[in-house]
């Protein structure tokens, strides 16, 4: 299946490729490169992993806070993540969701040891104002994209995806969700940095 992509550049994502791209997973289930399925949401993979869920439960047009944080490794082969909502039967969904739908990723240079700036491999990926334009059921797919150029017209080619719990958009106001002691401590060092643009918690 083909998806157009929102990177500047790039026409489609192609799904053509040694690494073959995830099927969208369905109900109960998830999709890995080799169709074998294992317990769904998917939350890491060999050169990706979620940090920071999504909440369970937003008002439709809501940003969603938690935001969705995905780390890999700095030596991952990809050039950008790709965000795309998807329906409880795993199909993409066009038009629900608006907001940042590809970023690439960046370290992150804090002091969280208490001394010098430490290096770590991790880099780190914020998709900082996603929001879902209908009430409804929803997924989100974040996939590893790689540019291929040896074709004539350059292609962005997923290497691999994740798949975050289900998250419920209503159509009247909802709590907003605490996120976990490990998630607020990301979270404030990625804000600390500010080059992530990670929102503060909403008031109400």
């Amino acid at each position: 299946m083909l998806a157009h992509s929102s990177y500047p550049g790039i026409s489609r994502i192609s799904s053509n490729s040694a690494a073959r791209v995830n099927r969208p997973p369905y109900a109960g289930t998830a999709a890995t490169t080799h169709d074998t399925y294992r317990q769904y949401p998917t939350l890491h993979t060999e050169i990706m992993n979620i940090d920071v869920q999504p909440p369970n439960q937003v008002q439709a047009g809501s940003t969603l806070y938690p935001p969705l944080v995905v780390t890999s490794d700095s030596s991952a082969d990809y050039d950008f993540l790709q965000v795309m909502a998807l329906d409880a039967h795993g199909r993409v969904l066009d038009g629900v969701l608006h907001g940042t739908l590809s970023t690439a990723r960046q370290a992150l240079d804090d002091n969280a040891g208490g001394g010098a700036s430490s290096y770590s491999s991790l880099e780190y990926a914020v998709f900082p104002d996603l929001a879902f334009r209908y009430s409804g059921s929803y997924y989100l797919r974040v996939s590893a994209v790689r540019i291929d150029y040896s074709q004539p017209e350059p292609e962005a080619v997923v290497v691999t995806s994740l798949c975050t719990r289900e998250v419920l958009a209503w159509e009247v106001p909802v709590a907003v969700e605490v996120p976990s002691s490990q998630e607020k401590s990301l979270l404030r060092r990625l804000r600390r940095h500010g080059g992530f643009g990670v929102p503060r918690p909403p008031t109400r």
